[in-house]
């Protein structure tokens, strides 16, 4: 991944994220795998959880009776 962003003087400076790189090379590793098949990469790293031992934690759905209503400000 490549930052840009501009200085005070107006000039434009760049920087290489080394770790997002490394991230995305990895994720076209495994897709290219799986020959790109969505289905079968979400299989592959839902087994890869079960395998790896560590808890795995979903959020609870909250039906709309569920929820708060919105926060009214009071101006």
């Amino acid at each position: 991944m490549v930052v840009i962003f501009g200085q005070a003087d107006g000039r434009i400076s760049m920087w290489d994220d080394p770790i997002v790189a490394e991230v995305r090379k990895i994720r076209q590793k495994i897709a290219a795998k799986f020959k790109y098949d969505v289905r079968a990469i979400a299989e592959d790293a839902r087994k890869r959880q079960r395998k790896s031992g560590h808890p795995m934690v979903s959020p609870q759905r909250r039906g709309l009776a569920s929820r708060r209503p919105p926060h009214k400000c009071e101006t």
